[in-house]
């Protein structure tokens, strides 16, 4: 598990009162200082055996349980053990490459709102679904919960360098999916050379562009060094405590623009690679504007910044809305949850 899953599953073991375990020191310390109120078990992989969980009966994680998960902490067991997913962002990826089929082999799912609930509709899993409850917002109620405390993270890290009278802009690009999803590799050098003194850039790459592509990620980043107005946010897992200090959203169709959309303020796209109309991002074009190719970057955005008016806003908020559903209490989730928690036991 690398460091992106920690803002899903460290506020959603709090939330519920349930143990984190993690095998990965460096996680464990992202954990410890990000999330110092979750409850952390740090067991290394080699340790992991079914006799860890003999006193669970449920078992989380934030990608698909695949069959061999499942036999591994499974044969041991005398009595039932529950696979549940939680999902790591509001997806758009994987309507042509098979990313979604082993949700038929979730004994529960997690669903932020009906955003989700169409899209396993429309690629046609939802019928495989036999258990789920919906998440909402929790990550944002989980933020505002604890705003001092992350405020002064974003703070005392990001901005005691930074110029907080500027601009800021927010360039989250995600992986290079089999669909092209990314921008990284292809607008960052410009993004670079084309910012000006008035704006400060934030630069939160996807971990997998570094894991997948290391000596073309560094030679990119490597060209940050130039200016004085651009940080680079890597080891850093933090999303809705970040997103509230920018100004505007930069980046490419992916689950941070839906989280963007909540604070309702000036979003830009990089175009997709995909025609629209295969395109099942169209639903996010709707919340921001997308940049032509081979535009001057931030000459457009400061001509376009009128179009974020009170009707974009409004687009935004529903937009929100159908991605998270109405806001909940963490109280009014969490109670929800262990309704249908306590449904699927009762039926097994």
């Amino acid at each position: 598990m690398d460091e992106r899953f920690l803002d899903h599953v460290a506020p959603f073991s709090q939330l519920m009162g349930f143990p984190l375990y993690l095998s990965d020191e460096q996680n464990q310390e992202l954990a410890s200082k990000y999330y110092p109120l979750t409850k952390v078990v740090f067991c290394p992989q080699s340790e992991m055996s079914a006799d860890l969980f003999d006193e669970y009966d449920l078992l989380f994680q934030s990608t698909f349980w695949r069959p061999d998960e499942k036999f591994f902490f499974s044969m041991k067991r005398k009595k039932k053990l529950l696979f549940a997913y939680l999902p790591h962002g509001n997806s758009d990826k994987g309507h042509r490459a098979p990313m979604m089929d082993l949700v038929e082999l979730q004994d529960f799912v997690l669903i932020y709102g009906k955003q989700m609930v169409e899209r396993l509709q429309k690629i046609g899993v939802w019928k495989d679904v036999r258990h789920w409850a919906f998440l909402g917002n929790y990550r944002e109620m989980f933020y505002r919960q604890h705003q001092d405390f992350y405020n002064a993270i974003v703070q005392k890290e990001i901005f005691s360098s930074l110029d907080r009278k500027k601009m800021t802009c927010l360039y989250a690009p995600t992986w290079q999916d089999p669909e092209h999803s990314s921008s990284f590799f292809s607008v960052t050098k410009d993004l670079i050379e084309q910012l000006p003194q008035d704006f400060n850039l934030l630069i939160k790459p996807h971990p997998l562009l570094e894991e997948n592509s290391p000596a073309l990620y560094h030679a990119m980043l490597g060209l940050c060094e130039r200016k004085n107005n651009i940080k680079v946010i890597e080891k850093m897992p933090l999303i809705y405590p970040l997103l509230s200090f920018c100004d505007l959203y930069l980046g490419d169709f992916s689950s941070i623009g839906y989280d963007f959309t909540t604070f309702q303020r000036p979003m830009f796209f990089f175009p997709s690679k995909k025609k629209q109309k295969d395109d099942p991002a169209h639903l996010l074009r709707g919340s921001g504007l997308v940049l032509p190719e081979r535009t001057k970057i931030f000459s457009f955005i400061e001509k376009n910044l009128f179009a974020f008016d009170g009707k974009m806003k409004e687009k935004q908020k529903a937009m929100a809305q159908f991605a998270f559903g109405e806001k909940k209490s963490l109280a009014q989730i969490r109670e929800e949850i262990h309704e249908k928690i306590l449904e699927l036991w009762n039926g097994v």
